[in-house]
């Protein structure tokens, strides 16, 4: 009952554990007692242990974005984020909501990018096109830490986007995914969108590339040639 849709529900159950002296057994225990009182740090400092319960809070309604958040967290902590593999398909069904605030989505959003699983490219990609123009930029940004050459045609196309900003955000995310995958795809539209002469960032951009090493080596070049053209 800790984990109850209604929050009259696990306030009384708080307050009858509490005042019969009962304490958490072990650490799920724990982390179902903090979710109850929406504790969202003592949550997150379980880590790993906490993932079963936090999953399963991800179904109640005005709790998405903490437990969201949380996971995010948890993942940031992690050495080894497949372990967090559980928690991807829930996510993916807390897209759709409903939410408190729409922005509260964009937490979801940040959370699978942090888990950094494939699995959350697909649903992921219509977000690209959303009505928010946060969510859209978000989703370009979480899309490049996921390193998915599956979502680089949809990048490709919201990098050549009037709006400056998901534009950039577009194009880092290829340079990302190229730099990770090594796929020729992601370099070859990332060459079309030098040869364009469209503004980038240029320190960032020659940045996301730097960890695909020699492969890279002459799109860094490419990149700096490009940016001192348009000096």
């Amino acid at each position: 009952f800790l984990l109850d849709p209604d929050w009259d529900v696990r306030g009384a159950v708080v307050r009858a554990l509490k005042g019969g002296g009962w304490r958490p057994a072990g650490a799920e225990d724990k982390v179902r007692l903090a979710i109850a009182e929406r504790d969202w740090q003592q949550v997150a400092k379980v880590g790993i242990e906490a993932l079963g319960p936090v999953v399963a809070a991800l179904r109640i309604d005005g709790m998405r974005e903490d437990v969201a958040g949380t996971l995010g967290e948890i993942a940031e902590r992690v050495a080894d984020r497949s372990a967090l593999a559980a928690a991807v398909e829930p996510l993916v069904e807390a897209l759709s909501g409903p939410f408190r605030d729409e922005s509260h989505q964009d937490m979801v959003i940040v959370a699978l990018g942090r888990i950094g699983d494939p699995r959350a490219v697909p649903p992921l990609l219509p977000l690209l096109e959303g009505e928010r123009r946060r969510q859209r930029v978000v989703t370009a940004k979480v899309l490049g830490e996921i390193g998915d050459a599956r979502a680089v045609p949809a990048l490709a196309r919201a990098a050549r986007d009037t709006d400056g900003e998901r534009a950039s955000a577009a194009s880092m995310a290829i340079a990302q995914i190229a730099a990770r995958s090594a796929d020729a795809g992601a370099f070859a539209v990332l060459g079309e969108l030098l040869g364009e002469e469209r503004d980038v960032d240029c320190v960032r951009l020659a940045e996301a590339l730097r960890p695909a090493g020699r492969p890279a080596l002459d799109w860094l070049v490419a990149v700096l040639r490009h940016c001192d053209a348009l000096r």
